[in-house]
């Protein structure tokens, strides 16, 4: 239960950040957070620019998704910390979008 209750809480932190920043998501409460980034190029782009900052979050695209909702999916896990949440949000703001 303990493990459960931070994945939750951090994954709520991340959404709410992501939110604050201007990122879209979505409004589950699932530790698969979807950050929307619309275009193919885009998608990849961000997801290599994270690579370069050790983070790894996978680029979804077509046919996986419809045509125009590409994002990146984002999974948290019981051994992050809020440092990474804060990591991630830097080198998103960092990233060529």
């Amino acid at each position: 239960d303990k493990e459960r209750t931070k994945i939750a809480e951090l994954s709520a932190s991340l959404r709410q950040q992501l939110k604050e920043h201007g990122f879209e998501t979505n409004d589950s409460d699932s530790p698969i957070v979807p950050l929307f980034s619309h275009t193919e190029e885009a998608t990849l782009a961000l997801s290599n620019s994270l690579k370069e900052h050790g983070i790894f979050a996978i680029a979804i695209r077509p046919p996986t998704v419809p045509q125009g909702s590409c994002r990146l999916r984002l999974t948290v896990t019981a051994a992050h910390t809020e440092e990474d949440i804060n990591n991630l949000i830097q080198a998103l703001q960092n990233a060529p979008l």
